[in-house]
């Protein structure tokens, strides 16, 4: 308003100092004199001072034209009938939107060619208001390319709902991709300033209206950074998962998202398994090698396995374990033929999932593998996690125990199994699977020798097995007394001798194991419940160094001694595989060194000595 007024005082000041030689005509019917006055008009306005007044004296000399009715017969029809273009070409060098306005207003059409549109975009606001409100279509993009150039902030605001409606269409001659790129790079900046203010309401709108990932399909350093930011920030600062689930929903790459840390809902698992590729690659497992929680196992185990192509073999193995775990044999086998597909199975393979498919009880798998490997060796198979079935161990261990090698290691054979292997058969939970062996098979002849000192007794007695020791006892006539070797205490002034525990009876295996029922049995059927170790040491002290609160309840109710010391000669001897004489000569000692407060509440108030 204060612009037209400033156009008309500078018309009519000019009028002042050239002088009007003709007046307006009062009766239009006067021709010649109508004709006179427009003639005299558009003189002025051709000599007009500046731009601005040469526009405005043509206006007037325009509807002073259409006003005397000689705009079309007069002598100057032709000169009048060029004003609206003139005006129209005039008001983009002034930059006066209401005369452009007034030109379009007289049917000139706007030029709106790329070209044409980058020139409106330069003349401000309200010219691109304008134009954009009267051809959205072709100018939005244009001005939207602009804006992001320009880092024109208020259009970027006004205007951003608009766009994103129209599904961000780019036209030609603006190249899409590169558009995208400084699009988002623009979001992107805008994104960093908002946050580092924690403005939610200006993140919320950004996020809003960002594209897709998909639909740009390539992005700047700079927009990767900022969108991973925004993703620390929701999840982990602002902890607001339905601000997380609208970040995943874009498709961006983000920092690894570790669902075990985050306290969401399942909203955040339902928007990762919209786009299960994308889920793959949020918890990035293609390339991290890290542990996965079980929170993150039990969310990938609910993803297509078409989506676990790309997946590292170390955590497709722990989903398949995961899946046979929580007895999912539907899962574990569909990701048995996925594994299949990508890594050609090996009979060291097969001899992994027969293994895998025993420590989880997977009945599925373990039927699986056995069909697949005819020529499967039986030997490979973990003996102890075979136990855990007792009917498929009553039916394969006939087969692995006809040929036993006494020794202690655990490492496969081609033809038999090991004394390791057995050993590990009484430490099942199955006792059944233990028992079966001392009834079926005479042991104990080559134990002592393989062990260098074990009875077959006190291996059961150290794997817990009641069952097994309760037969040994009772049906083979079991030694209860029996003791490892016995190294006396040697001090050696360059302290290079290492003394072993001996003297040590199944009672002292029994407690190590920690089972209350089978030190009940021992104690029963005459175990010395105070028995010494070369060192002095008791069974007490064993069962207080495995941290076994039942097992000391059941030593401390049988008159277990607790004030016991071990011999002080230990001290002085090479000792560092059991640790400092002070802190683990007495229960005591050993309860405290631990940190057992329940142990150690036990013992004092069984009386010992602190």
């Amino acid at each position: 308003m204060e612009k037209k007024l400033f156009r008309c005082a500078a018309v009519l000041i000019f009028l002042v100092i050239t002088g009007c030689s003709v007046e307006k005509p009062l009766d239009a019917s006067d021709t010649e004199a109508s004709d006179a006055w427009i003639k005299s008009s558009l003189k002025k306005a051709r000599k007009a001072p500046n731009t601005e007044a040469r526009v405005q004296l043509l206006i007037n000399a325009y509807q002073d034209a259409k006003e005397l009715g000689v705009f079309e017969t007069g002598d100057h029809a032709d000169q009048l009938q060029a004003i609206p273009k003139q005006v129209y070409a005039l008001s983009m060098k002034t930059k006066i939107l209401d005369d452009f306005m007034w030109a379009i207003d007289q049917g000139m059409e706007v030029d709106i060619s790329y070209h044409e549109l980058l020139k409106f975009w330069k003349l401000g606001a309200d010219w691109q208001d304008y134009i954009v409100s009267e051809y959205p279509e072709v100018a939005l993009p244009i001005f939207m390319s602009q804006a992001a150039d320009t880092y024109n902030v208020r259009f970027l605001d006004q205007y951003l709902a608009d766009f994103k409606a129209t599904g961000y269409k780019v036209k030609s001659p603006l190249e899409t991709t590169e558009f995208n790129v400084r699009f988002c790079h623009f979001l992107a900046e805008e994104l960093d300033e908002a946050l580092q203010i924690k403005d939610r309401k200006r993140i919320e709108f950004l996020m809003d209206h960002m594209p897709a990932f998909p639909d740009v399909k390539f992005i700047d350093w700079k927009t990767k950074e900022s969108m991973r930011a925004l993703g620390d920030f929701l999840m982990l600062e602002l902890k607001d998962e339905a601000l997380a689930c609208k970040v995943v929903a874009l498709g961006y790459e983000l920092n690894r998202i570790e669902l075990s840390t985050l306290d969401f809902g399942n909203s955040l698992l339902d928007a990762l398994r919209v786009n299960p590729e994308y889920a793959v690659h949020a918890l990035r497992l293609s390339e991290w090698h890290g542990v996965l929680s079980t929170n993150d196992l039990d969310f990938i185990l609910t993803l297509p396995a078409s989506a676990m192509g790309t997946i590292q073999k170390n955590h497709v193995d722990a989903i398949l374990k995961r899946s046979m775990e929580i007895k999912n044999s539907e899962a574990a086998m569909r990701l048995i033929v996925m594994r299949s597909e990508r890594f050609p199975p090996t009979r060291s393979t097969y001899s992994e999932l027969i293994n895998w498919s025993l420590e989880y009880g997977s009945q599925t798998v373990f039927d699986y593998v056995m069909e697949q490997d005819e020529a499967m060796n039986i030997f490979s198979i973990n003996f102890g996690m075979l136990a855990r079935n007792q009917e498929l161990f009553l039916k394969y261990a006939p087969l692995i125990m006809k040929n036993v090698y006494y020794a202690m290691d655990t490492h496969p054979r081609k033809d038999g199994t090991t004394i390791g292997h057995i050993k590990e058969v009484f430490a099942s939970p199955n006792e059944d699977a233990g028992l079966y062996l001392v009834y079926k098979y005479n042991l104990a002849k080559g134990w002592v020798k393989a062990t260098k000192g074990r009875t077959l007794l006190m291996d059961i007695c150290e794997a817990g097995n009641l069952k097994a020791a309760r037969f040994l006892i009772e049906k083979r006539g079991a030694d209860l007394h029996a003791q490892t070797g016995y190294s006396e205490l040697q001090i050696s002034v360059f302290g290079s001798t290492r003394p072993t525990e001996g003297k040590l009876s199944p009672i002292f295996f029994a407690a190590k194991s920690g089972n209350p029922e089978l030190i009940k049995y021992l104690l029963i059927k005459g175990a010395d419940v105070n028995a010494r170790s070369n060192f002095g040491a008791t069974p007490l002290m064993h069962a207080v160094s495995g941290g076994h609160v039942d097992a000391v309840k059941m030593f401390i109710a049988a008159r277990a001694n607790v004030h016991v010391q071990m011999d002080a000669r230990v001290n002085v001897a090479d000792m560092r595989s059991l640790g400092n004489f002070n802190e683990i000569s007495t229960a005591y000692l050993r309860a405290k060194t631990t940190g057992n407060e329940e142990i150690l509440d036990l013992l004092i108030k069984a009386g010992a000595q602190r």
